[in-house]
């Protein structure tokens, strides 16, 4: 599954799949995360 897709079903469910505060949290993170799935894939 795409990075991007994962962050559009985090943003899209979040109050109702996810805590409303979790996901905004971890949305606020994107670019630490997007460097982290990068750095494991080499």
């Amino acid at each position: 599954m795409p990075l991007d897709q994962c962050f559009d079903i985090i943003r899209d469910g979040s109050g109702r799949d996810f805590e409303p505060i979790l996901a905004e949290a971890f949305l606020d993170m994107r670019e630490k995360v997007v460097n982290i799935f990068v750095d494991n894939k080499r």
